[in-house]
C-alpha cells in the first residue's frame, strides 16, 4: 500500500514538473513574440518617422523658396508692375 501511494506521489510530482516545463516554455515564447512585435512596430514607427522628416524638410524647402521668390518678386519688379498698371490705366 505504501509502494503504491510512493508510485502515485510520483507520477503527481512528475505531471506537476511537466506542466511547470511547459509553462515556462510558454512565458518564453510569450517574453519573445513580445519582442518580435515590440520590433517591428518600432520599427515601422521609425520609417514613418523618417518619412515625416523627409516630406517636413521638403515642405520647408518649398516654403522658403516661395518666400524668396515673393520676396525678389516684390523688390525686383514692383517698379515695373507700377509702370505697366499705369500704362494700361492711362490706355
Amino acid at each position: 500500500e505504501l509502494q503504491r501511494a510512493l508510485e502515485n506521489q510520483r507520477a503527481i510530482t512528475a505531471a506537476a514538473e511537466k506542466r511547470v516545463v511547459c509553462s515556462e516554455d510558454l512565458v518564453r515564447f510569450h517574453e519573445e513574440q513580445r519582442r518580435l512585435m515590440a520590433g517591428h512596430w518600432k520599427g515601422l514607427c521609425q520609417m514613418k518617422d523618417e518619412r515625416i522628416r523627409h516630406l517636413n524638410l521638403q515642405l520647408t524647402e518649398h516654403t522658403d523658396w516661395q518666400q524668396v521668390g515673393v520676396q525678389m518678386q516684390t523688390e525686383a519688379s514692383l517698379s515695373h508692375e507700377l509702370q505697366c498698371l499705369q500704362g494700361r490705366h492711362a490706355e
